[in-house]
């Protein structure tokens, strides 16, 4: 079973899961990326490795800083 938790257009999370021939996706749209994995552990996801719940948060946080700064200065 594969899990994959995307951010939308709207910055809103939601979560996938992909099982052989099955594709399910959660029903609607978390704020958290947080809110998001809990609603996917209520649905039978066991959890990331560490390193990848750390590779996880580190690109939230650059999304988050590169939004938060702004469009570039072109002066």
């Amino acid at each position: 079973m594969n899990w994959d938790f995307l951010q939308r257009y709207d910055e809103s999370w939601i979560w996938r899961r992909a099982d052989r021939h099955r594709v399910t996706e959660s029903t609607r749209n978390f704020a958290a990326l947080e809110e998001c994995i809990e609603d996917a552990t209520r649905h039978g996801y066991a959890g990331a490795p560490p390193e990848t719940r750390r590779r996880m948060a580190q690109t939230v946080r650059a999304t988050q800083a590169r939004k938060s700064r702004g469009p570039a200065s072109t002066t």
